[in-house]
């Protein structure tokens, strides 16, 4: 989803500057990127306690 606000956003920046639809495209962008960290932090912690523990 981020890759597609960013390719809509960068393909019709003269239109979302002829709107002043700027500030309303940057929230969407912030929200989406927030929602994409989560979601990948949260799978680095799943991955990190399903790994094995090594013991010497």
């Amino acid at each position: 989803m981020m890759i597609s606000y960013l390719d809509e956003a960068l393909s019709g920046i003269k239109i979302i500057k002829a709107f002043n639809a700027i500030p309303f495209i940057r929230h969407r962008f912030d929200d989406e990127n927030q929602k994409y960290s989560r979601i990948m932090r949260s799978m680095a912690k799943r991955q990190q306690l399903a790994s094995p523990f090594l013991r010497h």
